[in-house]
């Protein structure tokens, strides 16, 4: 069941996050629908909180429900806008799929080959259905996240402000993104869950691998796509961290954002696409900082 709510929560952050990527793209439109919705799902969270937290730190708005449902409106309302003055039909823009191999030029994989990738993909998910059981552990019994980012979570659900404790400084001194979005998903829940809470390290797993799959496939092929990402799923610390409810792999995410569509700009032959991937890398690295004191 918490699995369903979290995905109601996280599909109006991902309109968000999709609405900008859209705007980002301008004319060019060079971003096939699957990689909309990866960067999208990145930045659209850390996006609307960042409204979320600048409302609350200026005293408009408590960290409660309304909060975020209008912060969610001012990222998608004139986004939506933008979008919409896009799509009419004086204004057509045809997506782009052809980076890497074109689909329609790709070789079907042989059987043996697919048998191979079929055995591999079972593997993969028995590892994650392992990593499932960890996370709904129930109190999580990891230190860094009932010490902090849990912790923090139920703080500012339960104080409804930020909190700054002056006698814990090295604690609070973390940007709250994380600990908001732990906020929202308990108002969409209607109270806390820690299993819910914990949804966004194995989404941020998910995301890691899909941004691998996308940089891999548009600059050296599916072939190498495929093997890319199935060598990044089986690294023992990426899958710890995907199923633990810490925020390194969040970072990280958020990193590969932000370093990514440079490296496609500078893959890019079109002046129109190389504009369009820096803007999203600038974005990318602009909100960087709300994340964690590292990532400066």
């Amino acid at each position: 069941m918490f699995i369903i709510i979290f995905l109601l929560g996280f599909l109006p952050l991902l309109l968000a996050g999709w609405l900008a990527v859209r705007a980002l793209e301008g004319k060019s439109s060079m971003l096939t629908r699957f990689e909309r919705i990866v960067y999208g799902s990145v930045i659209g969270p850390v996006l609307v909180m960042e409204i979320v937290f600048l409302l609350n730190i200026t005293h408009v708005l408590r960290l409660h429900l309304p909060a975020y449902l209008i912060s969610l409106l001012i990222v998608i309302v004139p986004l939506g806008f933008l979008e919409w003055k896009k799509r009419r039909p004086s204004e057509s823009f045809e997506s782009s799929t052809s980076f890497g191999s074109s689909p329609s030029s790709l070789k079907p994989l042989s059987r043996r080959t697919i048998v191979i990738l079929s055995l591999l993909g079972v593997w993969l998910l028995l590892k994650s259905l392992a990593g499932f059981t960890i996370l709904l552990g129930d109190p999580s019994y990891n230190d860094d996240v009932f010490d902090n980012w849990h912790y923090r979570a139920k703080i500012l659900h339960h104080e409804q402000m930020l909190v700054i404790d002056q006698e814990n400084p090295g604690v609070t001194a973390y940007p709250p993104t994380v600990p908001m979005l732990k906020v929202w998903f308990a108002l969409v829940n209607g109270g806390w869950n820690e299993q819910l809470a914990g949804m966004l390290s194995p989404l941020s797993y998910l995301l890691a691998l899909a941004l691998a799959w996308c940089a891999l496939w548009r600059s050296v092929g599916r072939n190498w796509a495929i093997v890319g990402v199935y060598l990044l799923s089986s690294i023992p610390l990426l899958w710890m961290h995907g199923f633990t409810p810490y925020v390194d792999l969040f970072v990280a995410i958020h990193l590969a954002a932000a370093v990514l569509p440079l490296l496609h700009s500078l893959e890019s032959t079109s002046e129109k696409d190389r504009s369009a991937w820096l803007r999203i890398g600038a974005l990318s690295a602009a909100l960087l900082p709300m994340i964690k004191n590292e990532t400066l």
